[in-house]
């Protein structure tokens, strides 16, 4: 691969740039320190190389640890907040914590356990930032359907400037559903609502319809064989 040469991103880098003379033409090469990193170094994530079973025990090792953070919000919220919370109370180390939500999520995928928390952490760090604008402290559980309402008008305010988005409140809703057949959640006046369900229904159709790229043809396999 050939030499690439990165320009500095604002005047403050021009420190990190050196000029060097080369040959009796004395012309001035631009050549990098070693504190500048290729452009390939952000762009190329490190991974594990773990096999398939070890890498759905790690995403939901990472899964359990979210949702019990989540939990931790208000213990009886649910009825499996305060099972996991007389677990940490008989052991400390988490460990049966861990175990119990293990056996709640059952078979369910890692991918979509982790889903379900995204989804929900990202109401928690909304209602959040609204607690601190105000210069008020509120728990964000139990939910509340005046909140999960605000909620939604400010998503509906995020999308229309963003053009994108349209289905984080119909994923959201799934999310509850799944927070009270799964995890016992207190949320029967969120998927009860009828304002937060057409909502939802209302942003859902505005995305339209999918639309998929191409596939790739051979051409375009045989191109990217060759690097």
């Amino acid at each position: 691969m050939p030499d690439v040469l990165v320009a500095p991103t604002d005047l403050a880098d021009l420190d990190k740039i050196r000029t060097t003379t080369v040959g009796p033409s004395s012309s001035s090469v631009l050549s990098l320190t070693d504190g500048v990193q290729p452009a390939y170094m952000s762009a190329v994530k490190c991974l594990k190389d773990l096999d398939y079973i070890d890498e759905k025990r790690a995403q939901m090792t990472l899964a359990t640890s979210h949702w019990l953070e989540l939990l931790s919000l208000d213990w009886k919220a649910s009825q499996v907040g305060e099972q996991v919370a007389m677990d940490l109370q008989a052991d400390p180390s988490g460990d049966t914590a861990e175990q119990t939500l293990r056996a709640v999520f059952g078979t369910k995928s890692a991918t979509t356990v982790l889903k379900r928390a995204a989804s929900f952490k990202q109401y928690i760090v909304w209602f959040h930032k609204t607690c601190l604008s105000t210069d008020t402290y509120l728990c964000p559980l139990p939910l509340m359907e005046e909140d999960v309402w605000r909620y939604f008008q400010h998503l509906r305010t995020v999308t229309r400037a963003n053009k994108r988005g349209y289905t984080v409140s119909s994923t959201f809703l799934e999310t509850v559903r799944f927070c009270k057949f799964v995890l016992g959640l207190r949320s029967d006046d969120i998927l009860s609502s009828k304002r937060l369900l057409g909502f939802s229904a209302v942003e859902k159709r505005e995305k339209g319809p999918l639309i998929q790229a191409p596939p790739l043809e051979v051409e375009h396999l045989k191109r990217l064989t060759t690097f």
